[in-house]
Order: C-alpha cells, then sequence, then structure tokens
C-alpha cells in the first residue's frame, strides 16, 4: 500500500511539472520577446495629441510648428 501511494505521489509530481513547462511555453509563445521598443520592433509606442488628447500610434502623429505631437485632423488644420 505504501508504494502505491509514493507510486501515486511521484505521478502527480511528474504530471505537475509537465503541465508548468506547458503553461511556461504557452506564456512566452504569447507574449513573445520581452515588451520595449529595442527588443520588440512591432511594439507601437503610443502619444497623446497636444491638442485634443487623444492618444495615437506615433507614426500617425504629425508635428506642429512647436514641435509637439498632434492628431492628423489638427496637423491639417495647423492647429
Amino acid at each position: 500500500m505504501k508504494v502505491f501511494v509514493l507510486l501515486i505521489v511521484v505521478l502527480l509530481f511528474v504530471l505537475w511539472k509537465k503541465y508548468q513547462k506547458q503553461l511556461k511555453d504557452h506564456q512566452r509563445q504569447d507574449t513573445g520577446p520581452s515588451t520595449g521598443s529595442a527588443a520588440n520592433p512591432q511594439a507601437r509606442e503610443l502619444l497623446p495629441c497636444s491638442v485634443c488628447g487623444v492618444h495615437a500610434d506615433k507614426a500617425s502623429l504629425g508635428l506642429n510648428a512647436q514641435g509637439q505631437y498632434v492628431c492628423a485632423n489638427h496637423h491639417q488644420s495647423g492647429a
């Protein structure tokens, strides 16, 4: 009986370790490399428009005469 209980405990431990490894691998695939613009070139930097405050991708924002980032609507209107 003791041997049977010991085998069950060992089996549960092995299954638990295997599950932990699968979970860790799955999380690594979901998140990819660490976040940040240097490690992840596809990471987008969101900045607020200096006029209306709406956040947009830095690539879609323009600079106004004062050197502040503004959304496309305010960039066209010259605000």
